[in-house]
C-alpha cells in the first residue's frame, strides 16, 4: 500500500495477523510484495538511484540547518520563513536568500575575485572587488577595495562617519563639480587643505581669507580682511582693508572708519568725516569740532570746539576757559576752593577741620551732628526728634517732651536694680536678645503673670514666640518662669518641651489625677476627613542605630509599703455616643495595613518569658477571637511545597504530662499530632507508622505507661484479601 501525502506507510489489509494464525501464500506474498515496493521507492543512503519527485526537507533551525553535513550538522541551508532561506556556518548566520536579492549581513565580508555586474550593491561592511559594474546605487559603509575598473551610473555614497577617510593614488581625469554655493572644501580648524595650485583664474563669490602671503598681479577688487605684512602695490577699491602694517604706493579713500592701533605719520592733512581712535595718542594741533570722546592724552596743541568729553585725566596747566555747561565727575585743586555768591569758585583758607561753612551765624533748623564719640544735650524739652549715634551724658534732663527720640548706638536704661521703666504706648519692632540663649524674661521670684501670644515655636528645649518674643537665630527663652499661657490661636501652637511641675490640658483642663489630658473636639483640616488627637511623625537620625519607640511608657512607684491593684499601660474605654451618630467600626488597637516596609514585621510584639502567671497574650473576654490566617504554635517554618492558608499549624514541643481538669492538649511529637485528653490519655490523630509509613492506631496511658497499637492498614488489607472484597484501592496522587 502507498504512503499518504505525509508519507506515512500502512499495511496492506490482513494486517496485523492475530498470535496463532497459520502462515499461507496469499497474505505472506501480497504482504511481503508491498513491503518490497516501499523499500524500492525509498531513496538508497550509498546514493543507488535518484529522486523521481522534487526533493522536499523540514526547515530546520539556525543551529540545526534543514539541509546539514553528517560530520558538522550545523553547517548548511534551512528556510527562515516565506520566501527566506539562510546559508549558515557553524551556527551562524552567513548569506540571505529572498525574491529581492542576496544579502551578506554585518560583520560578514563578501570578496568578489572575479567582476560584479549589478543594478544596486550595497554594503555596510567592506568590500573588495576585482572590477564593478554598477547600473544603480553603490553605497559602501565600510571600505571599498578596487584592484580593476569601477563603472558607476548612479549616486555613490563613500564612508558613514567623518572619521572615516578616502584616499585617491591615481590622477582625476575629469571636472569636479558641485551643487552651486551648497559644499565646501575642508573645514576652520584642523580639516583644512594644505596649498590650492591653480594654473587658471580664480574666481571667489565670497571672502577669501588668507593666512600666508597673497599675491595678485592683476589688483584685488573687493573686501581684503587680515593681516598685511608687504606693501600692496595697486588701487584697493570698495572695501575695507583690516591689520596692522601696511604702505600704500597710491591713494586711500575711507569710506567709514579709520582703525589705527600703533603710531601714524601724516604728512598732510587729514580729513575725516567719522571717528577717530588714537591709542597712542594725539602730537600736534586740532582743529575742529569733537562731537565724540577723545580717548587718550592730546598734548602740545589747542583743542578748539564746541562740546568734548575725555575719558582719562585732563591737565590744565593755564587756564581752563569754559563758556557753557561743565560736568566734571573729579576735580583736583592744588588749593581749598568754595562758591561766592556770585557761584564762582573762588579760593578760600580753611583755619579748622572738615567742610567749610559760608556763614558766621548759621540758624540750625534741622542739623545732623554727624557721629560724635558723645553727645551732652542740656535742653532739648519740645525738641521734635533728636538722633543720637554716641552716649547720652550725665547732664542729659532726666525728663523732656520728645516727641521721637532715636539712639542708634547701644542705650541702657537705668542704673540701679531699683529703677522701673514704664511702656505706656505699644511696641512697634521685634523684641531681640543681642545674645543667643542668654536672656531671661522674669525671674524665679519676680515672674510674668500672662503671655499672650498667636503661635509659639519650639527652640532647642524651650518654648519661644515668632512675632512677639524673638526672631531666630536670637529667641529669648521663657523656660518655666511662666504662670498662665493663654493662646489666641489654639490650633497654631508647636511646642519642643514644655518643662513644668504641673499638669497639662489641651482642649481644656487637665484635672488634679490627670498630668496631660487632650479633649475638646477633634480637630478639622479643611477637605480632608481624617481627624487625629496626637500624631508621633518624627524622622529618625542617622545616629539612632539601635531602637526608635514612638511610645514610651514606664511606671515607677514610691519608696512606700503600699499595693497598687492595676498598672494599664495603654487603656481603651467606650466614650459616649451622641443622639443621631453612629460609629461603624471601634479599634482598641489598629495596625495599618501598610504596616510592612520592616525586614521583619510585627503587628503586635510580645516577649515576656515564660513562668507562672505570665501571658504574652491573653484575651479574657467572651467575644469570639477571629485569625483571618495561618495560626502557628512553636515555630514559623513553612511547607516546602505549598504553605496554605487558614491553618492552625503545631511545631514539636514539651509533651503534656498529668491530668488537666475538664480539657484537652492538642500538641506535636516528631512531627505527628497528638491529642490528650483530661486523664491524660495520649492518642495519635495522623496515624502512621514512623518506618513503614502505614496507617495504625495508637494510644498510650500516661498514669500507667500502657501503650495500645494496632496495625490497621495490615489488618484491613487481610480482611480485604481473605474475603475478596475489593474495598482496598491504592494509587497515587
Amino acid at each position: 500500500m502507498p504512503r499518504n501525502a505525509s508519507g506515512t506507510y500502512t499495511l496492506p489489509s490482513g494486517n496485523p495477523v492475530v498470535s496463532g494464525t497459520l502462515i499461507e501464500a496469499n497474505w505472506a506474498n501480497t504482504t511481503l510484495n508491498d513491503i518490497a515496493n516501499e523499500l524500492t521507492d525509498s531513496l538508497s543512503r550509498s546514493g543507488e538511484g535518484g529522486m523521481l519527485a522534487p526533493f522536499r526537507l523540514a526547515d530546520g533551525l539556525q543551529a540545526s540547518p534543514g539541509i546539514a553535513w553528517l560530520n558538522e550538522p550545523s553547517t548548511g541551508f534551512y528556510r527562515e520563513g516565506s520566501g527566506e532561506m539562510w546559508g549558515v556556518v557553524g551556527g551562524a548566520q552567513i548569506l540571505q536568500y529572498t525574491a529581492t536579492g542576496v544579502l551578506v549581513p554585518t560583520g560578514k565580508t563578501l570578496t568578489a575575485n572575479g567582476g560584479i555586474t549589478a543594478t544596486t550593491l550595497t554594503t555596510s561592511g567592506a568590500a573588495t572587488l576585482a572590477s564593478a559594474s554598477v547600473t544603480g546605487n553603490l553605497s559602501v559603509g565600510g571600505t571599498l577595495t578596487l584592484t580593476g575598473g569601477l563603472t558607476l551610473n548612479g549616486n555613490v555614497t563613500v564612508g558613514d562617519s567623518s572619521a572615516d577617510t578616502l584616499t585617491i593614488n591615481s590622477t582625476i581625469t575629469s571636472n569636479l563639480l558641485f551643487t552651486d554655493n551648497t559644499y565646501d572644501i575642508g573645514a576652520s580648524g584642523a580639516t583644512r587643505p594644505r596649498n590650492l595650485y591653480l594654473a587658471g583664474d580664480g574666481v571667489i563669490g565670497g571672502t577669501l581669507g588668507v593666512t600666508g602671503v597673497l599675491t595678485a598681479s592683476g589688483g584685488v577688487s573687493g573686501n581684503v580682511t587680515g593681516n598685511l605684512t608687504g606693501n600692496v602695490t595697486g588701487n584697493i577699491s570698495g572695501g575695507t582693508v583690516a591689520g596692522t602694517t601696511g604702505t600704500f604706493s597710491s591713494n586711500v579713500t575711507v569710506g567709514g572708519t579709520l582703525g589705527v592701533t600703533g603710531a601714524t605719520t601724516l604728512s598732510s592733512t587729514l580729513g575725516v568725516t567719522g571717528a577717530i581712535t588714537a591709542s597712542g595718542g594725539v602730537s600736534g594741533n586740532v582743529t575742529g569740532n569733537l562731537t565724540g570722546n577723545v580717548t587718550g592724552s592730546i598734548s602740545g596743541g589747542t583743542v578748539a570746539g564746541s562740546t568734548g568729553s575725555f575719558s582719562s585725566n585732563v591737565t590744565v596747566g593755564g587756564t581752563l576757559g569754559v563758556t557753557g555747561v561743565t560736568t566734571l565727575s573729579n576735580l583736583t585743586a592744588s588749593t581749598a576752593l568754595a562758591l561766592d555768591a556770585s557761584k564762582n569758585i573762588v579760593s578760600v583758607t580753611n583755619t579748622g577741620t572738615g567742610s567749610n561753612v559760608l556763614a558766621n551765624s548759621p540758624t540750625l533748623v534741622t542739623p545732623n551732628l554727624g557721629t560724635p564719640s558723645a553727645l551732652v544735650v542740656t535742653n532739648a524739652t519740645g525738641t521734635a526728634s533728636i538722633n543720637i549715634n554716641g552716649t547720652v551724658g550725665a547732664t542729659t534732663p532726666n525728663t523732656g517732651a520728645f516727641t521721637t527720640l532715636s539712639a542708634t548706638g547701644n542705650v541702657t536704661l537705668g542704673d540701679a536694680t531699683s529703677d522701673t521703666i514704664t511702656a505706656n504706648g505699644r511696641f512697634n519692632t521685634d523684641l531681640v536678645p543681642s545674645t543667643d540663649n542668654a536672656r531671661d524674661l522674669g525671674t524665679s521670684a519676680l515672674q510674668f503673670k500672662d503671655v499672650y501670644g498667636v503661635q509659639f515655636l519650639e527652640n532647642g528645649s524651650n518654648i519661644v514666640s515668632q512675632t512677639d518674643i524673638g526672631t531666630a537665630p536670637n529667641e529669648v527663652p521663657l523656660n518655666q518662669y511662666l504662670g498662665t499661657m493663654a493662646f489666641q490661636d489654639a490650633d497654631a501652637i508647636t511646642v519642643g518641651q514644655v518643662v513644668t511641675s504641673g499638669n497639662v490640658g489641651i482642649g481644656g483642663t487637665a484635672a488634679d489625677n490627670q498630668k496631660f489630658n487632650i479633649s475638646g473636639t477633634m480637630p478639622v483640616l479643611s477637605g480632608n476627613t481624617n481627624s487625629f488627637g496626637s500624631v508621633v511623625d518624627p524622622t529618625i537620625p542617622s545616629s539612632i542605630t539601635n531602637a526608635a519607640r514612638g511610645y514610651y511608657s514606664s511606671f515607677d512607684t514610691e519608696a512606700a509599703s503600699f499595693t497598687v491593684n492595676e498598672v494599664q499601660h495603654f487603656f481603651a474605654i467606650q466614650g459616649s455616643i451622641g443622639a443621631g451618630s453612629t460609629v461603624t467600626n471601634r479599634y482598641g488597637f489598629y495596625v495599618h495595613s501598610s504596616f510592612n516596609n520592616g525586614t521583619n514585621n510585627y503587628g503586635f510584639y510580645s516577649n515576656i518569658a515564660s513562668g507562672a502567671n505570665r501571658w504574652n497574650l491573653f484575651c479574657n473576654g467572651t467575644a469570639e477571637n477571629y485569625v483571618a490566617n495561618n495560626l502557628k504554635i512553636g515555630g514559623t517554618a513553612d511547607r516546602a511545597t505549598t504553605a496554605g492558608t487558614a491553618q492552625l499549624v503545631l511545631f514539636d514541643g514539651t509533651a503534656p504530662v498529668g491530668t488537666l481538669a475538664n480539657g484537652v492538649s492538642f500538641y506535636s511529637s516528631s512531627g505527628e499530632a497528638n491529642v490528650m485528653d483530661a486523664a491524660g490519655n495520649a492518642t495519635l490523630l495522623s496515624p502512621h507508622d514512623s518506618e513503614t509509613n502505614e496507617w495504625i492506631f495508637r494510644s498510650k496511658h500516661t498514669p500507667t505507661g500502657k501503650v495500645l497499637k494496632i496495625d490497621v492498614e495490615k489488618m484491613l488489607r487481610f480482611i480485604n484479601e481473605h474475603f475478596d472484597l475489593d474495598m482496598i484501592h491504592e494509587f497515587t496522587e
